[in-house]
């Protein structure tokens, strides 16, 4: 009987690279069951918050030709550009020198003849872990590999480079997916580009109390040399260049015009999230180098949060941080920071929504007082809580 079996696993494997179809989500299945494992990808679309994750499932006969401890590892293909996709997160990284995208699958120990009748859930990855190589509409081709754990087939950046004779079968299928953020092929060479315009907008953020402080003015001249640092040394001297030039020309181009605006939609268009969220932190550094943040400042950065489209929530985070560390100021008009603009309360809220994020923040830094040991972060904190305190009852009126 065993060799029966065999015989049509073997067949199965030749009918399977003669005759195996593909749709845009699911492999079209074979008539005779003795074929080999196809695929179904399947949009997930989370009804609480829209996060987009997709489901992997397999239906058809496991390859192995004898009992083992069958396992699998997807990767996802550019089919443009034939590049792997790369991980947003370590726990899917290829391996700790390669952030190339890789998802394990364990099937456990499997007897040979396995045959899976219906569609089988095998893994599944969402939309905010993977980085494609390029922006836009992709077709994405996915690909399980299947080999026995004991023999396993060693991959480097998404390619075999060991053990290719240990594959057992290879199921593949392809997807359009739209990708709206630059991918890393798009991000390597918009790098020179967004950098330079970067200093110019951290420049503006320095220069927007009226005061261009020498402590801001170093903190844009560490970022500077730290990303020159960061460069190829083919590209060192082309970037020094570049940045140097955009810190003098923008402290000109500032006292004439007053905004950057323009440089600002250029950044938006060619900059990834990474780059985005690097120039929040970036200003922020800037809005604290002196130890106190102005009103124009913080107005600046909630101006620059809402311009590049990054979502206030997490920019928030990013802000309290830096906020804990410093006090706030008047404006160089003598206007003092509003308690609005210090706690981040958007406009245009209603006023049940305004109590509803007094209240939170309130619960937040309220906690965050009963951790943090005397002194400056900690007073800082009880002037948050004073504020939102004070708050509280003007919108309660």
């Amino acid at each position: 009987m065993e060799w029966i079996i065999f015989f049509l696993i073997l067949w199965a494997l030749a009918a399977s690279a003669a005759s195996e179809k593909k749709s845009n989500s699911q492999q079209k299945l074979p008539k005779n069951l003795t074929e080999l494992l196809y695929l179904r990808i399947s949009e997930v679309t989370s009804k609480t918050d829209g996060f987009i994750s997709y489901d992997v499932a397999v239906q058809g006969l496991l390859p192995n030709l004898n009992s083992m401890n069958l396992v699998g590892v997807l990767y996802l293909y550019d089919d443009e550009t034939k590049a792997p996709f790369v991980s947003n997160f370590t726990e899917t990284d290829e391996s700790p020198k390669s952030r190339v995208f890789r998802r394990n699958i364990s099937f456990g120990f499997k007897e040979i003849g396995l045959y899976y009748e219906n569609w089988q859930p095998i893994t599944n990855y969402c939309l905010g872990g993977i980085r494609p190589p390029r922006k836009g509409n992709r077709k994405v081709n996915f690909a399980v590999f299947y080999f026995d754990a004991d023999n396993p087939v060693i991959f480097n950046n998404g390619q075999i480079i060991q053990g290719k004779e240990n594959v057992l079968h290879v199921s593949k299928i392809s997807k359009t997916i739209t990708f709206d953020e630059p991918g890393y092929m798009d991000e390597i060479e918009n790098a020179f580009a967004c950098k330079p315009l970067m200093v110019e907008i951290a420049m503006n953020m320095a220069m927007s109390d009226g005061v261009f402080d020498e402590a801001e003015g170093n903190i844009i001249k560490k970022w500077i040399k730290q990303e020159i640092g960061y460069a190829q040394d083919t590209k060192k001297d082309d970037l020094k260049k570049q940045l140097n030039d955009s810190l003098e020309s923008s402290y000109k181009k500032i006292l004439a015009t007053g905004n950057v605006n323009s440089s600002i939609d250029k950044f938006n268009d060619i900059a990834t999230k990474s780059f985005k969220y690097q120039l929040i932190e970036l200003c922020l550094d800037i809005l604290s180098a002196d130890g106190v943040a102005a009103e124009e400042e913080l107005k600046n950065l909630e101006a620059l949060t809402d311009r590049i489209g990054l979502k206030f929530d997490e920019v928030q985070k990013m802000k309290d941080k830096a906020l804990v560390r410093i006090v706030t100021k008047p404006s160089s008009t003598g206007q003092s920071a509003t308690d609005e603009s210090i706690v981040g309360l958007k406009k245009g809220l209603s006023n049940e929504d305004t109590l509803k994020f007094i209240k939170k923040e309130y619960r937040k830094w309220n906690g965050r007082l009963n951790i943090l040991k005397p002194g400056n972060e900690r007073d800082n904190a009880q002037r948050f809580l004073d504020t939102l305190a004070r708050l509280r009852k003007k919108y309660e009126q």
